[in-house]
């Protein structure tokens, strides 16, 4: 069980959720640039994008 030293087992939780974050992080970017996601013109929001035809 993960109970005792709270110490150790907080610093392995945070280095594991700082590693899975960083991880999808990576692959989100690595997505965006294999695919060629560019932005919209003509569109005021950073989350309208879109594929090359």
């Amino acid at each position: 069980m993960l109970h005792e030293p709270k110490i150790q087992t907080a610093r392995k939780t945070m280095r594991c959720m700082a590693w899975s974050l960083s991880t999808t992080m990576m692959g989100l970017i690595a997505a965006h640039l294999f695919l060629g996601v560019e932005s919209s013109p003509g569109k005021g929001s950073l989350f309208h994008f879109t594929l090359p035809a």
